[in-house]
């Protein structure tokens, strides 16, 4: 199979015509149309971040669980693509009636939220588009909700029409938002989304818009729509979507709701690509089929599309393609590629398809294409197919290399990406986009050293607090700071949670918070006072930190001038260091001034313009300045002359006093040279006069004075802006980034997204239509699916028995006990107490990892004795009733004296293991237990299979040999279960422990709310164990020098020395991932398993994805420092030298006499090794 190296290799003849271009659009510079936000939910990933990370490492999107129904019939694939979440819509915000809520199609509801967090992540506020020529293009084809609402519940009061009409899908956003461009829905089947696009494109070039939403929307929520597509024969049997793959066999259904906003470059604050041209085309009648793909007329659309625009096919770097992994479709689609594109070409196109990763969405597919191909422009890297291991062989443009599968991350060399999308009956689209060149400098750290203030209004607490954590301890990235500002610049209805960051550069990698708030707001707005201060509100460098502020700063150089002529350095007094600077009145008056004036012009730069002015002293000149009777010249010139006259005249020393008593009541009080100075209140006056005079008359202790500026504050700017922040909180928008050096947009390349930030309040849960597969609930019979690798399955791998996973026997009464409760009360089966007798075990059901097992529960009205079958045996039975007059069972601690002791929760495993229970994951949950299986204590993991499992657990300790028992029936079973977990509820969360007692004279075990009397257990035989024999024999070693070894040895004979010293059997081993080449542990993890009783815990740091690893080594994305109590350390040190990691991290994270084992490259032949003093060499052992 050609490979991605291979390129160089390819030669063709090149096609040497030129191409006309009858599309000059765009006429100017600016005209382009541009992507500028994204937004969705994905098969397992809630936004675009979550996408974008598992397309890149290669993680599988599509899995097996039964979300949407259980797997019931044979014909319908298991695996399928599910978003999370279509029961949650923030209503409220939308201003969405209940009932309407209800009734909306979960389209509907997220394609709201989804489409307003694509304009937010373009750094536009929503409300900015209000009115606008702004339209909206939805693709989307089946509403499976709309069944319900029209057939099964009618009495919706019209609710259902207007919340499942499609039409609605795209009208709604528009009405929410108040966008006035076109807005329609498109269904071409699985091209419906690119046809979205191409209808806003053409929107764009005719002058009809302005703006466009361009989304997709797909739900999967009835079996039956899919078995549909089974019976047409395009859906893979076994769920796995193998693009261009040898064993394609059909595609795996989908689920997305994303949507692009869409902008021309000019209006733009960020590019993710530009839309060079889109074309469409259809079909037509073929003789195969309307549903059988034509290759011919996808040809013919490629090769028109290229002869209309300039571009050069050379040009493409990689072709998105539609390919599905169909039979037909991906021969047709390479076939027509090839024929049109790649004669053009001196290299091979590479090709790929993201419904490898996360299945086909059918009419969202082409939104999905397109946000793939914006993170290739994004990083400048291909995200890689998965499930391809071999080309198929009859399309011959990959057998024969002219095209090649990107299966790994691969380089994007060209600055160009094309995009298929074709409908099932023949509606075809291509689209070409271009990557924007504006590339990141230095992660966007500004060159300044201002402090950014961050301001961010949502829904609930939590939407602010993301906004503000996404930015902590990344680069402090001012273009992306730039986009937050403009989304916060106009306030939006609904936003009742308010908060502010004040962020500062710590280096070129991360951001620091210096302050922060958030809280909850009122609606309330409130009147803006500004308030100038007097005398005794200057300090010493009261103007250093501001002057980083280039509106401050301007406005005091502007001041500096006018009083460069009296021969004051008006900076100087503001920053110098000089303690005794305003002993001095002039320079106390100047410098309050110049702080007001510089305050004042930022206020105004912001837009912040008071409702009322208020100043005291020198501040009255502050009012006058504000309320534009003063020029900054005239009143830093009074500040002046008031301090001249202050210097010049003789002074009596004065003196104030706060008096409470009112004017009236002290006046006539007074002596002649005191006076009111101010009128506080009815009960509050204020007094003035000679120092003595005042002493003498004040009669009251000396005041706390608690002073609301921040004097002597020596990080103002920051003060400064958390003001700001506060004027926010309380309701106040204000153009934030007009205190920083202007950001030119569309901000570069890589500047991280906003979608994926947002948080709605879902507090709420509305209706989602969904299937329910019970076969004859009348008569009391369902059918269960066991699968290990389902997510309720998954924990029974923990139940071997023998070698092999057993179904517990808790396991199938649980069935019963759910398939009773249907049959009278509901789902709920855990708030019915029942009673099982006479139940019988007839046969063990072994399961493995990959097959599941179908086991079929069978209730009889009145009598409620039950079966359970499984391929037709009867494997269980018994009786099932419900307990009328639940009183639980009460707990005698019938524990007799005892000499046995009392076995933790390793011993009590291991001595299990003996007999042949290798118990492991949930079913570990006795925490200790008597060594006469009289008492323990069991871990409640809110899972029933295992805790009543463990229950009977302890009681194997009681046979006294080491045979092997499974049980074979029970007289009685009594299950409480609202009384057992309101037991839960009362105990501490960190400690739900509950105690496990036998009575072995009445053969009962009780525990919470659950009794089990007259358990009876039968021997079975073991299986011989072949055993694997270890053949040992003892050999000298020399360590200085040793001889060369192979890497098995060298481990083996380091693990050896070291446990020479240790009388330990669980060790614990962390290698690092250093070099990002192959670990090494699995060497030292074979050579702990050769040795008896030794057993280890294994971790290997890395933030890689590795798959090639022993699943006894857990592979952790995360630092040295967070290991603890390691007794070996595996390092590589490629270099020859021991790192830094080796000699500050490693000593840390090892216990006393702890080992360090490092791989060296000795290839130059010179090892340098500088052992620190806390290490000591015990060997040095060569390896091949």
């Amino acid at each position: 199979m050609p490979h991605l190296k291979d390129k160089a290799n390819f030669q063709v003849k090149r096609n040497n015509k030129k191409y006309s271009c009858p599309c000059s659009y765009p006429e100017t510079e600016g005209d382009e149309i541009v992507i500028s936000g994204m937004a969705g939910k994905f098969p397992n990933c809630e936004n675009v971040a979550e996408l974008k990370h598992k397309l890149y490492n290669r993680i599988d999107m599509v899995d097996d669980d039964e979300r949407r129904w259980r797997h019931f019939h044979p014909e319908v694939p298991k695996r399928n693509g599910k978003i999370g979440g279509l029961e949650k819509f923030d209503a409220a915000f939308f201003g969405v009636h209940h009932k309407q809520s209800h009734t909306m199609d979960p389209q509907g509801r997220i394609l709201m939220e989804v489409a307003y967090e694509a304009v937010i992540d373009a750094g536009i506020n929503p409300k900015s588009l209000r009115g606008t020529r702004t339209g909206v293009f939805i693709g989307a084809c089946i509403s499976e909700s709309e069944k319900t609402w029209f057939y099964e519940k009618p009495s919706s009061g019209g609710f259902g029409v207007t919340g499942c009409s499609r039409a609605m899908l795209p009208n709604r956003i528009s009405y929410s938002l108040g966008l006035e461009g076109p807005s329609f829905l498109l269904d071409t089947a699985c091209s419906s989304s690119m046809y979205a696009l191409d209808n806003a494109f053409t929107a764009f070039r005719n002058g009809e818009i302005d703006a466009a939403i361009v989304g997709g929307a797909n739900l999967c929520l009835h079996p039956f729509v899919t078995l549909q597509f089974a019976r047409l024969g395009v859906l893979a049997a076994d769920g796995y979507c193998r693009p261009f793959d040898e064993n394609a066999s059909g595609y795996t259904r989908s689920e997305t709701i994303s949507c692009l906003f869409l902008q021309r470059k000019r209006d733009a604050k960020r590019v993710y690509a530009s839309v060079v041209y889109s074309k469409t085309n259809c079909d037509g009648y073929k003789p195969e089929g309307i549903t059988y793909p034509s290759g011919k007329l996808q040809e013919r659309l490629l090769r028109e599309f290229y002869q209309e625009i300039d571009v050069f096919p050379d040009n493409v770097g990689y072709m998105e393609a539609h390919s599905t992994g169909t039979r037909a479709g991906d021969p047709e689609e390479c076939r027509a590629i090839d024929n049109a594109l790649c004669s053009q070409r001196s290299t091979p196109l590479l090709v790929g398809s993201v419904k490898s990763n996360l299945g086909h969405t059918e009419a969202a597919a082409g939104v999905c294409s397109l946000i793939k191909t914006c993170f290739a422009f994004e990083t400048g890297k291909i995200a890689p197919n998965i499930n391809f291991t071999k080309v198929k062989p009859e399309i011959s443009a990959l057998a024969e290399g002219r095209l090649l599968v990107v299966n790994d991350v691969t380089d994007l060399e060209k600055p160009y990406i094309s995009v298929n999308s074709f409908g099932f009956g023949g509606a075809n689209a291509h689209a070409l986009l271009k990557a924007f060149d504006k590339t990141k400098i230095n992660h966007g750290v500004p060159g300044d050293d201002i402090p950014r203030l961050i301001t961010w209004a949502g829904r609930t607490e939590e939407s602010v607090n993301v906004i503000l954590n996404s930015i902590e301890g990344k680069p402090l990235d001012a273009e992306l700071i730039s986009l937050l500002h403009n989304i916060q610049g106009e306030d939006v209805t609904g936003l009742v949670f308010r908060g502010y960051g004040i962020f500062a550069k710590d280096g070129n990698t991360s951001a620091k918070c210096l302050a922060r708030d958030v809280h909850h707001y009122a609606g309330i707005k409130r009147p803006i006072v500004w308030v100038f201060s007097g005398m005794g509100s200057q300090w010493t460098e009261m103007g250093s930190s501001l002057m980083a502020i280039p509106q401050f700063r301007e406005s005091i150089e502007r001041c500096q001038k006018v009083l460069e002529s009296k021969g004051l350095n008006l900076i100087e007094i503001l920053t110098s260091t000089d303690a005794t600077i305003f002993d001095n009145i002039l320079h106390s008056f100047v410098g309050i001034a110049a702080v007001q004036i510089g305050l004042v012009d930022l206020l105004r730069s912001l837009n912040i313009q008071p409702d009322y002015i208020i100043g005291h002293s020198v501040g009255e000149l502050g009012c006058g300045y504000a309320d534009d009777a003063f020029t900054p010249e005239q009143m830093i010139l009074a500040a002046y002359s008031r301090g001249k006259v202050s210097l010049e005249v003789e002074k009596i020393k004065g003196s104030m006093a706060a008096i409470g008593m009112g004017y009236k009541k002290i006046v006539n009080m007074l002596p002649d040279k005191i006076e009111v100075a101010c009128h506080n209140s009815a009960e509050s006056c204020t007094i003035s006069g000679p120092a003595e005079d005042v002493e003498k008359f004040r009669s009251m202790p000396n005041g706390v004075h608690i002073p609301l500026t921040q004097r002597g504050n020596k990080s103002n700017d920051v003060f400064l802006l958390s003001a700001l922040g506060k004027l926010f909180t309380n309701g106040l928008n204000f153009p934030i980034e007009n205190l920083y050096p202007k950001i030119e947009f569309p901000v570069s390349r890589g500047t991280a997204g906003i979608s994926s930030l947002i948080r709605w309040d879902h507090s709420e849960d509305w209706f989602v239509t969904k299937y329910e597969n019970m076969k004859t609930k009348s008569k009391g019979e369902l059918s269960y699916t066991v699968k290990l690798g389902s997510d309720d399955d998954e924990f029974l791998s923990g139940h071997v028995i023998d070698g092999k996973v057993l179904i517990p026997a808790i396991c199938y009464l649980r069935y019963v006990w759910q398939t009773f409760s249907l049959m009278y009360h509901g789902p709920s089966y855990m708030d019915v107490p029942v009673e099982f007798e006479e139940v019988k075990f007839l046969r063990a059901t072994s399961i493995s990892p990959k097959d599941s097992v179908e086991l079929n529960v069978m209730i009889h009205y009145g009598t409620g004795n039950f079966e359970i079958t499984e391929s037709g045996t009867l494997i269980v039975s018994g009786r099932i009733t419900e307990i009328e007059r639940p009183s639980p069972p009460e707990v005698y601690e019938f524990i007799e004296e005892s000499v046995f002791p009392t076995l933790c929760q390793k011993d009590f495993y291991k001595e299990l293991r003996l007999r042949g229970y290798h118990y492991s994951g949930n079913f570990r949950a006795v925490e200790e237990a008597r060594g006469d299986g009289l008492h323990g204590k069991v871990a409640w993991n809110y899972n029933w299979d295992t805790f009543i499992d463990a229950m009977l657990q302890i009681q194997i300790l009681g046979t006294d040999s080491r045979t092997l028992l499974l049980p074979t029936s029970i007289r009685k079973l009594r299950i409480y279960g609202l009384h057992h977990v309101d037991l839960v509820t009362k105990m501490d969360p960190e400690n739900q422990v509950f105690d496990v007692y036998m009575d072995r004279k009445h053969n009962r075990i009780v525990s919470g709310g659950i009794e089990i009397v007259g358990l009876h257990a039968s021997p079975v035989q073991r299986r011989k164990s072949p055993g694997i024999p270890i053949l040992e024999r003892y050999q000298f070693v020399p360590h200085f020098p040793a001889p060369t070894l192979s890497i098995r040895d060298a481990f083996r004979i380091c693990v050896q020395l070291a446990l020479e010293n240790y009388s330990l059997l669980n060790i614990k081993a962390v290698e690092v991932d250093t070099d990002g080449k192959f670990p090494i542990i699995e060497n030292f993890v074979e050579a702990i398993e050769d040795l008896p009783l030794v057993t280890g815990d294994y971790v290997f740091l890395s933030n890689q994805v590795l798959e090639d690893i022993p699943k006894v080594v857990h592979v952790e994305d995360g630092k040295l420092l967070t290991q603890k109590n390691c007794h070996f350390i595996i390092i590589s040190a490629l270099d020859g030298e021991l790192n830094e990691l080796a000699l500050t991290q490693a000593p840390k994270s090892l216990v006393e006499r702890g080992y360090l084992i490092v791989r060296i490259n000795n290839s130059s032949g010179k090892i340098n090794l500088k052992i620190p003093n806390y290490f000591k060499m015990i060997a040095e052992l060569p390896v091949e």
